[in-house]
């Protein structure tokens, strides 16, 4: 991303960003064509970064949080797309453009926020 591209994005998150310990990956449903390795989280939404394979994407609606031994820690998280913006960076072997998608979490059930909170406690660290 350019510079002139940074200046405009006001930050809008209230919670702290965490960054993750171990990589861990999210899964954006229902069109599963955008997968990949979670940059920061908090506990309104969570950003990622995923190459863009599919043109078409249907509207996030759900979002799985993966570990990377393929277990899911949480599942079905209600969200909604803030951005999805490319990230100029090309995959040199495919040249298949990478992207970044911000998800707000809304509507969270109990379980999803203790089991986020988990989440947060043991596999992030300040970023």
């Amino acid at each position: 991303m350019e510079k002139s591209q940074k200046k405009w994005r006001v930050e809008r998150r209230k919670q702290k960003r965490y960054r993750t310990k171990k990589d861990a990956f999210a899964v954006v449903w229902p069109d599963l064509t955008r997968v990949g390795k979670i940059v920061d989280i908090s506990m309104d939404g969570l950003a990622f970064s995923y190459m863009a394979i599919n043109i078409e994407q249907k509207e996030a609606s759900q979002v799985d949080i993966l570990m990377p031994d393929q277990s899911v820690f949480l599942q079905d998280m209600p969200c909604r797309c803030v951005y999805d913006i490319d990230t100029g960076e090309d995959r040199p072997e495919k040249e298949i453009p990478m992207r970044k998608i911000g998800l707000q979490f809304v509507d969270i059930k109990r379980s999803h926020k203790s089991n986020l909170k988990s989440f947060i406690n043991y596999y992030t660290t300040e970023g």
